[in-house]
């Protein structure tokens, strides 16, 4: 009787576990519903490059080489390197984020406002002037746009920046090219890589976006998530006030946010990561162990650190594994997206 008792015990432990596995199951499935016969929308890759954008590249790559010639006979002049100091008036008193600024740029590069940088055509070392500017309509810096603002700068210092002449023998030395066509057609391909990139990118992310946008949520489960999200977002925003020595509305002004767009980053953020994990659980995209491993250290060098290790501390393992979900899952679509495109090539084709 008493091992009787013991087994019908068993059973309904056995039984419970069944039930609440159940429960488990229908609850998690119905968080989020992916949407059944989505028709992914996408317009072909088309990567032009310009012989400027071959050009802005050369530029670049010589500017390791190139030699600085301080500037004292004459006035500044498109790609001088200028150093100054400034500050703004709005309405006759000094602006917060304008006051006694130190700097320096690249005069034509579009580091400032191009009504800013205008007015240093011409000028000379060791020389002041004052101009008034009308700040865009877009302008990040909110209380700033469509606002007059009034300027007193002080250039204390020129710099030219004297660039090597392209020659076969240059490109031969420290390029291991044999003549500059050549060297001209490696950089053309690598503007291409580059721009073909960011255009897979983009690309990727509204294939994403449109799964994301497609897909039914149980908000009120993800609700402490999100609240997490915007609580770390908040958390850097106070420390970066605290560094600057400003109020937290400055912050919010320099980034160009709010705290309504903070939720609804943050909302769209957690939609998209829940996306990502659905899709790869159904999909089992999930790659073997250390092909996942790469794919994690891969994204950590993207960002600049030298491991694993160093990137989790500095932001955590689950934003690594988030960025990395979001890498396969992209992937994965983009994939579809072309097998769609060749297919439709290969039925008008046959018509």
């Amino acid at each position: 009787m008493r091992y009787s008792k013991r087994i019908i015990h068993i059973i309904l432990l056995f039984v419970c576990i069944g039930v609440i596995s159940i429960l488990y199951y229908v609850e998690e499935k119905n968080r989020i519903m992916l949407p059944d016969n989505l028709q992914l929308e996408y317009a072909p890759l088309t990567v032009h490059v310009s012989n400027k954008d071959v050009q802005d590249e050369v530029r670049y790559e010589l500017q390791k080489f190139a030699e600085e010639k301080e500037v004292t006979k004459r006035g500044a002049e498109t790609g001088d390197i200028l150093y100054i100091e400034y500050t703004g008036y709005v309405k006759g008193r000094p602006y917060k984020g304008l006051q006694n600024i130190e700097t320096d740029f690249e005069l034509g590069s579009n580091t400032f406002l191009e009504d800013f940088e205008k007015n240093f055509i011409g000028v000379y070392p060791f020389t002041k002037i004052s101009f008034e500017m009308l700040f865009p309509e877009d302008y990040y810096d909110v209380p700033l746009r469509n606002q007059k603002v009034f300027f007193e700068v002080s250039i204390y210092r020129i710099i030219e920046v004297v660039f090597p002449r392209l020659t076969d023998s240059f490109v031969n030395q420290n390029f291991d090219c044999d003549n500059i066509q050549e060297y001209l057609d490696i950089v053309a391909n690598k503007v291409y890589t580059l721009k073909y990139n960011m255009l897979l990118d983009d690309l990727q992310n509204a294939l994403l976006s449109q799964i994301v946008e497609s897909s039914s949520f149980n908000m009120s489960y993800y609700k402490p998530m999100i609240a997490k999200r915007i609580h770390e977002v908040l958390q850097s925003y106070n420390e970066y006030a605290k560094l600057s020595k400003c109020s937290i509305a400055d912050v919010y002004q320099w980034f160009d946010t709010s705290e309504d767009i903070l939720i609804e980053t943050a909302t769209y953020d957690q939609k998209k990561y829940e996306v990502c994990k659905k899709i790869i659980k159904e999909k089992k995209l999930l790659p073997a162990a250390n092909e996942y491993e790469r794919l994690c250290y891969d994204f950590a060098q993207q960002c600049g650190y030298n491991s694993i290790e160093h990137f989790t501390k500095d932001n955590g393992a689950d934003y690594l594994q988030e960025k990395v979900y979001e890498k396969i899952v992209k992937d994965y679509l983009f994939a579809i997206a072309l097998q769609i495109d060749k297919k439709l090539s290969q039925n008008k084709t046959s018509n």
